[in-house]
């Protein structure tokens, strides 16, 4: 009888347990932020917009190779014909692999593109002198999840690793010179949607 109460008992604690994760509601957009249930950026409002015609413009800048996969830096555009709105940035998208649940994205806001440059400029060009302990990390993050990160292992070699989205982050770690490459390409497209 006492074991029965307690399967009992185990059993309806897992049953309500599941009951309230299936009733959990679904995220239509991708990347919200589950404190205030709003997008991060501007940028990502855009992807819940429904009964009105939603122009996207973008320009793919050429895919950048990491050790362990790839980073797509894209020129966006988009704009609301219901209320007249517009928004502008880059979207960055890391694919670590083949399969669609190994590719993370984040946006970054036309705002946030100046003080980006100026802090991949400056993580860059740091090195190990400027602490005395055995291991550094320089990092520089953007509001819609996308950081990158200049670091110094043990051993004194250095990485560059590029992270991506919000729930399942995708890293990827690139060299110097394709870092070099990467604030080239942040440059370019701070200079395309000056022009817009």
């Amino acid at each position: 009888m006492k074991i029965t109460s307690i399967l009992f008992a185990a059993a309806l604690i897992c049953g309500t347990c599941s009951a309230g994760y299936a009733q959990r509601r679904p995220q239509v957009v991708p990347f919200l932020n589950e404190q205030t249930d709003k997008p991060l950026t501007d940028l990502e409002m855009f992807q819940d917009i429904y009964g009105t015609a939603v122009i996207k413009g973008y320009t793919d800048l050429p895919r950048l190779r990491g050790s362990n996969g790839t980073l797509q830096i894209t020129i966006v555009e988009f704009r609301s014909t219901a209320s007249n709105t517009r928004v502008k940035g880059v979207v960055a998208d890391v694919t670590v692999g083949e399969r669609l649940n190994e590719k993370a994205r984040s946006f970054i806001e036309y705002a946030e593109l100046d003080a980006l440059i100026k802090g991949v400029t400056y993580i860059s060009k740091v090195d190990k002198g400027v602490t005395a302990l055995r291991s550094l990390e320089a990092v520089y993050a953007t509001k819609g999840d996308f950081s990158i990160s200049n670091f110094f292992g043990f051993q004194g070699d250095a990485r560059v690793a590029v992270t991506v989205g919000r729930f399942e982050p995708k890293t990827v770690f690139l060299d110097q010179t394709s870092q070099t490459t990467l604030l080239g390409q942040l440059q370019e497209a701070k200079s395309t949607l000056d022009a817009l």
